[in-house]
């Protein structure tokens, strides 16, 4: 099983990491992120923002930082013009979060939510530097789950999906800081109150993922801090894969790490709706699959997969259950299961 002291080790590895692949990322990119600062323009702070965008208390240290920001850069994959307007319609109070909420159907999470209700009537300037809705880039693919499928054949086509992923946070990243400059200093030009401000304070937010976002700009030449909502940053064995990819692209990722994360896969769809939301995209819920998967070797891996009639969540589900494993509904839960050993049936009732 991994102990807790092998998370702490994974989390305190990723600092070198990303600075070792961050000093060649940034230097290929470092002319569209030079700041060239000009005669008369303010001095330019950027503050980085790193967490998880999922719940509504994942938006806490949000409320705090935008009080001390002038410019807002959020953080929205896949935009378009009507998604920076309503951003920029919320912080001059046109809009409220609940206007933007009914629009959108629904369909704001408890962290976008939060971080509108923070940002309105707020006066904030808004720009948006990350991939719009038109920028071609490679998509994720879905491993598939058929009830035949050999467990070579998927931990290739696992393979395969997190190269893919790790590319698309390449390019996305790689755009990312290209835009940052442009985008601040077109802000700068149509508005005069920022333009004679001595400093301008620029708060960004990214998902933990993108720290090399971070160390690019603040390589190239801006002043820059980060401040983490979660901290360490607790990655799941698929996010564990991409980084492998993204930062040490000569060492291949083991078959065990490609089996560990199918097993997630098929974990999430099997799970999702038992889960109240706010857990299944945060540290909690990566340290608890890393938990629950670390007690499977290959082998059984393989096993679960390669036989029986069932499909692959069933297979799934049967073999937590015979390791002790219990499914988590609630934050509060995940605690109580991560004190404690897991202890498979037939010895629990031995006690």
């Amino acid at each position: 099983m991994e102990e807790s002291g092998e998370i702490d080790k994974q989390a305190e590895k990723i600092e070198g990491e990303e600075l070792d692949h961050e000093r060649n990322f940034a230097s290929s990119v470092n002319d569209a992120v030079n700041r060239e600062r000009r005669p008369g323009d303010p001095n330019i702070k950027l503050s980085f923002l790193f967490g998880y965008h999922e719940s509504e208390k994942d938006a806490e240290k949000f409320k705090q930082e935008v009080r001390n920001s002038d410019i807002v850069i959020p953080e929205a994959e896949e935009w378009d013009e009507d998604v920076l307007q309503t951003y920029r319609d919320v912080a001059a109070g046109v809009k409220t979060a609940d206007d933007v909420d009914e629009e959108w159907g629904g369909a704001l999470s408890g962290y976008s939510y939060a971080q509108l209700e923070a940002l309105f009537d707020t006066q904030k300037k808004i720009t948006i530097v990350d991939i719009p809705s038109d920028y071609l880039i490679a998509q994720e693919s879905e491993v598939g789950h058929t009830d035949n499928a050999y467990i070579d054949q998927v931990l290739n086509s696992t393979r395969s999906n997190i190269e893919n992923i790790a590319d698309r946070h390449r390019v996305r990243e790689q755009y990312m800081i290209s835009q940052i400059s442009p985008k601040i200093r077109e802000l700068l030009a149509n508005d005069q109150q920022l333009k004679v401000k001595e400093d301008v304070n620029v708060l960004m937010t990214l998902g933990g993922f993108h720290t090399g976002v971070y160390h690019a700009v603040k390589k190239s030449g801006y002043e820059s801090d980060r401040t983490f909502d979660n901290s360490p940053m607790i990655y799941d064995f698929k996010s564990e894969g991409v980084r492998k990819f993204i930062f040490d692209r000569e060492n291949k990722v083991g078959d065990l790490l490609l089996a560990r994360i199918y097993c997630e896969e098929v974990f999430d769809k099997l799970y999702d709706r038992e889960m109240q939301s706010e857990i299944r995209r945060n540290s909690k819920i990566a340290m608890f699959k890393r938990k629950v998967f670390s007690m499977f070797n290959l082998e059984e891996i393989k096993n679960i997969f390669n036989q029986g009639n069932l499909t692959p969540p069933e297979r799934l589900a049967d073999a937590m259950i015979n390791k002790g494993v219990v499914i988590p509904h609630s934050e509060q839960e995940i605690d109580e299961l991560m004190a404690k050993p897991f202890v498979p049936p037939n010895e629990a009732s031995a006690e």
